[in-house]
Parts: structure tokens; sequence; C-alpha cells
């Protein structure tokens, strides 16, 4: 089955999401565990090495032997009691250490130690200066994602280099911060996103498995959203990767993400939003429409 964009949900979505505001979305990238692992590494070696930490070992988080919570918090673990990193060399070599010691990366793990090394030779000048200086990842973003994406022979839309921006993001996303930051790149669609845009109708397909596969009808829906609610979608990801483990685990996934943004503090929108995010079930064998 061809994978296509929805326009109309896509609007929707965006439209419920404008009524919760940018401030919830914000809250909810403190609830996620990878800001948590990737923020106690800033504290424990400065935002500038963990920004290049971050970024390189996201670039390398595909088939994973664990879950996505538990491999961030092997990298926090790793990382932080990695000692002090000074250059990007020492950032490469903490990073090929904990990739050789986190069972979560022993799956073409020679592929993973690979891909850091030719993206931190093609990109190691930019990477150099956000060690020193991580408040400019918002003004070199895009020369460092088409650094490493023609070092690395794909698109800059792929999934794990716009994730790595997310990442380094984190590295220097202060607790507390409620203003959008000015980055702006696509969605990354893993399992979760895709889920959620499944059961969200922004996009059709056969299953939301086929939207990994391809996902530019999705980060184009994602894009449509994250224009008509103004929030971008380096924050719009968070929400849809906590929520996305609730459209595809949970029994109650509306109730679920409901809970999720209350406790964001969107308690009168969330429903609304809740109800737009899971207008079917993300196994089409259990789906149905509603909309």
């Amino acid at each position: 089955m061809a994978v296509t964009l929805n326009r109309r949900r896509a609007e929707a979505v965006g439209d419920a999401l404008r009524l919760v505001g940018a401030a919830p979305v914000l809250r909810l990238e403190e609830l996620d565990p990878q800001y948590a692992a990737v923020r106690a590494v800033a504290e424990a070696l400065g935002e500038g090495p963990a920004l290049v930490a971050a970024f390189l070992t996201a670039l390398s988080t595909y088939r994973l032997a664990m879950r996505g919570e538990e491999y961030w918090a092997c990298f926090a673990r790793h990382l932080a009691g990695a000692g002090r990193v000074e250059s990007v060399g020492g950032a490469v070599e903490a990073v090929k250490g904990f990739l050789r010691s986190c069972p979560g990366a022993r799956v073409q793990l020679e592929a993973k130690v690979r891909r850091v090394e030719r993206a931190a030779a093609a990109a190691g000048g930019i990477l150099s200066a956000l060690l020193r200086d991580p408040g400019r990842l918002a003004a070199v973003y895009g020369d460092l994602v088409g650094a490493v994406a023609r070092a690395l022979g794909q698109k800059p839309t792929a999934k794990t280099i716009v994730f790595a921006v997310k990442m380094a993001y984190y590295a220097t996303r202060p607790p507390g911060a409620r203003d959008p930051s000015p980055i702006r790149i696509p969605m990354p669609v893993d399992v979760r996103v895709a889920c959620l845009t499944y059961s969200s109708a922004m996009v059709d397909a056969g299953s939301y498995r086929e939207i990994v596969s391809r996902p530019e009808p999705a980060q184009e829906a994602w894009s449509i959203a994250a224009h008509v609610s103004g929030i971008p979608e380096i924050h719009l990801d968070t929400l849809a990767w906590l929520a996305g483990a609730a459209a595809r685990d949970a029994p109650d996934p509306a109730g679920e993400i409901e809970a999720l943004l209350t406790r964001a503090g969107a308690p009168r929108e969330a429903a609304r939003l809740a109800a737009e995010l899971t207008v079917r079930s993300c196994r089409p064998r259990r789906a149905t429409r509603r909309w």
C-alpha cells in the first residue's frame, strides 16, 4: 500500500497542538528519559563535550538490542564516568568505549564505530567549535548536518542525522527552558513516531512499519502540524516519541496520552489532542475510523 499524506488530518492535529501551546510541549522534554541522560553527561563533563558525545552517539542509534530509554541510561553511566573530554578526538574515544561496553550496541557494533569515526572526521571543525561554544548550535547545525550527511552518504533528513541534532540540543537545554528553539529540522521517524503518525491518521499506510520504511510523508505531516501550531518539530519530536509509546503499547492510548499531557500542564486541552492523536489503532487489524 502507498504511504500518503493526509493534509486535513495533519492540520487538525496542528490545530489541537496550537490550543495546547508550546509551554506544555516544552515541559514534556523534561519528562523524556533521553533528556535526563544527556543532561547528566552535561553536568559531569560540561555542555560542549556532552553535545559532541550525544551527537555522535545518536548517529549510531539504530538496530538497538535494548529499549531507547535503557540505551541512553547506559550512555549516561559510561560518559559521566569517562573523565575529562577536551577534544573531538577525546569525545570519539569516549563514545567508542561506550559502544563497545553497552550491550544495546552489540548489533553491527563495528559498523556503528566506523560511522562515528567518519562523521567526526568530516565535521571535526564544526564539532570542535561546538565543544568550545555549544551555544552556537543553532547557528551551525545546518552546516553540521550537511557535512555528516555527505560523509555517511545519506540524505540530510535521515532519521539518525536529525535525531543527532535533537540530542545535541538536549545537551544545551537548561531545565525550565520555555522558549522554542530556532533549530528547524524534520521529524526523526522511528517506530514510535511512525506509530503515532499512523494512529493520528496524518498519514495513510498499510501499517505503521511502512511509514518507518518511507518516512517522507510523515515528516511532511509533522511539518504541517508544526506550522499550524507554531511549535517547531524539534519539540514535537519529544511529544511524538513519548506519546508514540502509548499508541503502540498502552491498552488505553488516548487515556495515557491525556495523562502525559496533563502532567505537562495542559489539562483542559489534553483530551482533545489525545483524541486527535488516536483516531485509529496503531495496529491495522484493530483499526477503527472516527474522523
